[in-house]
C-alpha cells in the first residue's frame, strides 16, 4: 500500500496482520483451539453416523468419518442449493463400496439438514424474542483505519 495507496484492503490487511501476531504470542490458545475445533467436528460427524444409523445405514463410523467431511467439502461447490442433494448423493456415493443403502443415506443425510434448518430458526426466533441490538462494528472500524 505504500506504492499504490489506493489498493483497497488496507484495513483488512492491517487486522489481520495484528490477529496473527497476537496469535504468534500465545500459540498455546491456537493449539487449544485446534484441538476443540476438531473434537466439535468429530462429535457432530458421529452425531450425523448415528443419526444414519437410526435411518437404517448400515456402515461402521470408519467409513463415515472419512466420507461425511469430504461430502461437506464438495457440497461447497456452487451447483446447488446450500450443497442440497448434492451433499447427499456424494455420501451416498462415498459409502455405497461399503455395502450402504443408497436411499438410507440420502435420507439420514436430509434428516440431519433438517435437524440444522431447525436449530438455525430457533436460535433466530430466541434472538429475535431476545430484543437485543446488535451494532455492526464495520462503522467503528472505519474510524480506526483512518
Amino acid at each position: 500500500w505504500r506504492y499504490v495507496p489506493s489498493l483497497p484492503g488496507k484495513g483488512f490487511a492491517h487486522r489481520l496482520s495484528d490477529a496473527l501476531a497476537q496469535m504468534g504470542r500465545k500459540p498455546g490458545t491456537l493449539a487449544v483451539a485446534f484441538i476443540a475445533s476438531v473434537l466439535i467436528q468429530l462429535l457432530l460427524v458421529l452425531l450425523a453416523w448415528w443419526l444414519a444409523i437410526a435411518a437404517g445405514v448400515d456402515v461402521a463410523a470408519g467409513p463415515w468419518i472419512f466420507a461425511w467431511p469430504l461430502a461437506k467439502i464438495i457440497a461447497v461447490l456452487p451447483v446447488s442449493l446450500n450443497g442440497l442433494g448434492l451433499r447427499e448423493a456424494t455420501l451416498a456415493g462415498f459409502l455405497a463400496p461399503f455395502g450402504a443403502s443408497a436411499a438410507a443415506v440420502v435420507a439420514a443425510g436430509l434428516v440431519w439438514q433438517v435437524v440444522l434448518f431447525t436449530a438455525g430458526g430457533f436460535g433466530a426466533l430466541v434472538l429475535t424474542m431476545s430484543g437485543m441490538r446488535f451494532s455492526t462494528p464495520a462503522s467503528s472500524q472505519k474510524e480506526e483505519c483512518k
